[in-house]
């Protein structure tokens, strides 16, 4: 994607022609949203250590793999001659940018991260209307739980078949062999981000 296709899908523009792509856009209207794909702390060490590129090509796959099941999950309104209901149509469009860096702390340092945004424009075809409308996202947040869940399991899968060890730690998982005291080194942002929450009395996730 280039730069000048990503900000006009985000004005609600088509990429190539430059019109306008669903029928209204309002001023404030949401561009789309950011699904973000996280690895494991210890994976992104182990990557960053081994420069393994089977590693973020596992990675990429998994974050591909589970991006087709939320476009088969995309929906869009249907408004017309008094119909109030939604309608599959198994489209989207995104831009993925894989990262390997979180955002930097106070003292302008950044840890290693290996993360992917993939960014979903406010729009999606609507085959029985054949026109682009905005899209209707709130089922795919509701079951963003289920989508990350089938992304740790397809890059585990593919993790251990390359050969590494996988052990599971809450929801999630991590490499055996990067130890807890490593992770914690190199999480100056989570450090931060709980140390504020203690210090305002923040309990809540």
């Amino acid at each position: 994607v280039t730069t000048a296709q990503f900000l006009a899908l985000c004005e609600n523009r088509h990429p190539v022609t430059g019109l306008r792509l669903t029928p209204r856009t309002k001023t404030n209207r949401r561009p789309g949203y950011d699904c973000t794909f996280n690895a494991p702390k210890s994976l992104t060490l182990l990557y960053e250590y081994t420069r393994d590129a089977r590693l973020l090509t596992a990675f990429e796959n998994a974050v591909q793999a589970t991006m087709r099941d939320v476009e088969q999950a995309m929906r869009t309104r249907v408004r017309r001659q008094e119909s109030n209901t939604d309608r599959p149509t198994g489209n989207l469009v995104y831009a993925r940018f894989t990262d390997f860096a979180a955002r930097p702390v106070a003292n302008g340092s950044c840890d290693p991260h290996l993360h992917a945004h993939c960014f979903v424009v406010n729009a999606t075809f609507d085959p029985v209307e054949q026109r682009w409308k905005a899209g209707e996202f709130a089922p795919i947040l509701h079951d963003r739980g289920y989508f990350e869940a089938l992304f740790h399991a397809r890059f585990a899968q593919a993790v251990r078949t390359l050969g590494y060890d996988t052990l599971r730690v809450g929801k999630f998982w991590e490499v055996p062999g990067i130890s807890e005291a490593l992770r914690a080194k190199f999480s100056q942002r989570t450090q931060l981000i709980e140390a504020t929450a203690q210090a305002l009395g923040i309990t809540d996730p």
